[in-house]
């Protein structure tokens, strides 16, 4: 019998899905990626939001990495010579740009940079695709389909210094090269209820919560 899709939990598994998309990496990590089983639906059905969940990043990372700074690049020629694609994707987020306090990881001012105005809808997605698969990753199960995920992006100072998000934050972190970090907290007690920090390119941070533990929580 066929292993079912860790993400809908319905269809047969007949592809692998790469957890973290392989266009994030400028060349495949030393670890391999990471790779889950899962249906041809799922695996294709957010491509276009996991390109725009890239591209947003880069604009924020391209400061901190070089590695972003190349990945964007070869986006960029990628669609210059038509390889990918053509679609306003670029445009809808050049219009969004904006001016932005910058802070430091500790909350130190750092001035005015340019921000993009996400799409939130879009980014939690492809957030929720990833911590789903982290948590087949580490745990050989897939979350349930109706488990509370809740998921964010570049959150506030706050919502860092929230006890479920703290607890993920001070867990050793995993990487996949110095494109894809995550730091996982979970009780001992065999439950859904996990929290992850997720960081790419050393200068976008995500956060996810799963299980009982829900964005009450973590608000």
């Amino acid at each position: 019998m066929s292993q079912v899709c860790v993400y809908c939990l319905r269809n047969a598994a007949d592809t692998e899905d790469h957890v973290v998309p392989e266009g994030f990496f400028e060349q495949a990590p030393e670890a391999g990626y990471i790779k889950v089983p899962a249906c041809y639906s799922c695996n294709n059905s957010l491509s276009r939001d996991e390109e725009y969940f890239l591209v947003a990043i880069l604009a924020e990372a391209t400061a901190h990495s070089q590695t972003a700074n190349r990945v964007l690049d070869r986006l960029a020629e990628d669609h210059r010579s038509g390889r990918r694609p053509r679609s306003g994707l670029a445009v809808a987020l050049l219009e969004k740009v904006r001016p932005a306090d910058v802070y430091s990881p500790g909350g130190i001012y750092l001035g005015t940079g340019q921000a993009v105005q996400l799409d939130t809808t879009r980014v939690n997605r492809v957030l929720e695709k990833i911590v789903r698969g982290l948590f087949f990753h580490r745990f050989g199960r897939p979350l349930p389909q109706d488990a509370t995920v809740y998921v964010e992006v570049m959150p506030e100072l706050d919502r860092m210094r929230s006890s479920v998000i703290a607890a993920a934050l001070s867990q050793a972190p995993s990487f996949l090269g110095d494109v894809f970090m995550y730091r996982l907290y979970f009780p001992a007690d065999g439950t859904d209820a996990t929290s992850w920090a997720l960081g790419f390119y050393d200068a976008v941070l995500a956060i996810g919560v799963t299980g009982r533990l829900g964005s009450s929580e973590v608000m």
